[in-house]
């Protein structure tokens, strides 16, 4: 019997990568969350190089990059003011405005996220940077309540040892 690669944080049940967006869709509707006209993007985050362990957030429609850095900074433990950038090929958004670069105050859904991989890194104050990589998972006919504009729904069943990984957001 194969171990289940994660939890939903919705219901704490266990599930797999493969079984996830059909999970959520019913797990969600249980849960009331309202259809919506727009579709909510669903998210899949991992440390850089171990896809072992991974984070899927639901970003509602009108989500920002600075919504899910913000998020990302604080499921990590990092200071809100620490430099971050989102890169997909050769183009990048910082945290903090650089020359000649966008800055990320613009929505997820009008970005090359739907489509593409990409990197994600946070400059904290060791000599080494977070990386993690994401990925559209697809999208979803369901919007988070209230006002949160990223919902962390999914993560895997990471083990305490594991130091290279943020602990599970409260």
């Amino acid at each position: 019997m194969t171990r289940p690669s994660g939890t939903c944080s919705l219901c704490e049940k266990e599930i797999s990568r493969r079984s996830l967006m059909e999970h959520l869709e019913s797990c969600l509707t249980k849960k009331g969350w309202q259809e919506a006209f727009d579709p909510s993007l669903v998210i899949h985050i991992s440390p850089k190089m171990d896809s072992r362990y991974y984070l899927v957030v639901i970003a509602r429609p009108d989500a920002t990059f600075y919504d899910l850095d913000e998020f990302l900074k604080s499921t990590v433990g990092v200071d809100e003011d620490r430099s971050s950038r989102f890169q997909f090929n050769n183009q990048m958004y910082f945290s903090h405005m650089n020359d000649g670069y966008p800055g990320m105050n613009f929505p997820l859904h009008s970005s090359p996220l739907m489509h593409e991989k990409f990197t994600y890194l946070i400059y904290t104050q060791g000599w080494f940077p977070v990386i993690m990589e994401g990925k559209s998972m697809g999208k979803i006919t369901r919007v988070s309540p209230g006002n949160t504009p990223i919902t962390l729904v999914a993560d895997s069943n990471i083990p305490k040892e594991y130091h290279q990984w943020p602990q599970r957001p409260k």
